[in-house]
């Protein structure tokens, strides 16, 4: 959900599925409520300001990854204004850069790969798996069918590499879990 999104649209969802760095909502409201495009707001807001409180983050907001150089610990990125979108891997070569984006999905949805993509980084096994990429936009264009198949399949296969990597509780704390609705 985007700032652009109609004040009258709710969540498709439980309102405590959508969530950043497994923050808690703070709405007091019963976990089945679909939240506002307000409330969303807020929330995230709410989650970028404790994920500072945790970790340094630098906000590029309607800017693209043109480049990442790591050396000896510290990162320089390179971003330009997003009048297209160009490739970029979900993982920079050194990994110490992640991106969340469509032109290299690793899983279904994008609070997936938000979850499990930055447990793999922050446990400093993201570049050790064999993980498959795919380029949502690309092909959406050319085959909305096979696209369907191609992501449920990519998204079994890295699933499958990441449970074996990862602590069990990474699975079971996820919260994107519709028998906790």
């Amino acid at each position: 959900m985007c700032d652009c999104t109609s004040p009258y649209v709710r969540l498709h969802q439980p309102h405590p599925m959508f969530t950043a760095g497994n923050i808690e909502w703070t709405l007091g409201r019963d976990r089945a409520y679909l939240a506002t495009k307000d409330e969303v707001l807020d929330h995230f807001a709410c989650c970028l300001d404790v994920i500072k409180q945790r970790v340094r983050v630098d906000e590029y907001f309607g800017c693209a990854v043109e480049s990442d150089v790591e050396t000896d610990g510290i990162v320089r990125v390179t971003c330009r204004s997003t009048d297209g979108r160009p490739y970029e891997p979900y993982i920079s070569r050194g990994g110490a850069v992640q991106s969340i984006n469509p032109r290299s999905i690793t899983l279904q949805l994008s609070t997936f790969m938000g979850y499990f993509m930055t447990h793999l980084l922050m446990l400093g096994k993201v570049n050790d798996l064999p993980l498959y990429e795919l380029d949502m936009m690309d092909m959406r264009a050319k085959s909305n069918a096979a696209f369907l198949l191609a992501l449920f399949t990519l998204a079994l296969h890295n699933l499958s590499l990441m449970s074996e990597c990862v602590p069990n509780k990474v699975f079971s704390e996820c919260g994107v879990d519709v028998n906790r609705w």
